[in-house]
């Protein structure tokens, strides 16, 4: 559909893109959104026995663990809002085009 100045919109595509569930954003943040879990449920490093250089590092560990899984979370939550913003630009396209 083309758009002032040139710009042409392919609303198809960017459908492709947005689509709920099936969608290649919404499908990518689902793929990276899985290891969230696994990442927040910290094994700790203690084991049998005590071995100080362990308990040292485990507190760096567990911070990075969990400002990693945050700063994945963040991004997903991201691309969910993209897409979500997305869908709205093709309605608002296809209804200004009377396709819906």
């Amino acid at each position: 559909m083309p758009v002032g100045g040139g710009f042409a919109a392919r609303l198809d595509e960017m459908e492709c893109a947005a689509k709920v569930e099936s969608g290649s954003i919404p499908v990518a943040a689902a793929l990276l959104r899985a290891p969230v879990a696994d990442l927040r449920e910290f094994n700790d490093l203690y084991g049998s026995g005590r071995f100080d250089p362990a308990y040292e590092m485990q507190t760096a560990y567990e911070s990075y663990v969990e400002l990693l899984a945050e700063r994945q979370a963040r991004a997903c939550d991201i691309m969910d809002d993209t897409a979500e913003a997305l869908r709205e630009i093709i309605a608002l396209y296809r209804r200004v085009d009377g396709q819906g």
